[in-house]
């Protein structure tokens, strides 16, 4: 799961939106959202449980999380952030 949540941070980041945004995006398109993660070895994970970090309006990385379902996934990162 530590190389999901990695993947799930990394989508937030490279996108500057939650990785579920990203999922959303790519929900039409899951042959599309599934190669683009193989070709990446992971990198890109558009799961839910990524979010950006922003200092202004500047991405400045993300943290990600991974081992629970998508909800607590979140829910674990929100907490982290200091986010409710």
């Amino acid at each position: 799961t530590t190389d999901i949540a990695d993947g799930k941070a990394y989508t937030a980041a490279a996108f500057g939106a939650p990785s579920a945004d990203v999922a959303e995006r790519w929900r039409d398109a899951s042959l599309f959202a599934h190669a683009v993660t193989v070709m990446t070895h992971g990198r890109l994970t558009p799961r839910m449980g990524g979010l950006p970090i922003r200092i202004g309006v500047e991405v400045v990385g993300a943290i990600g999380a991974s081992g629970g379902t998508g909800e607590q996934d979140v829910q674990v990162v929100k907490a982290a952030l200091g986010m409710s």
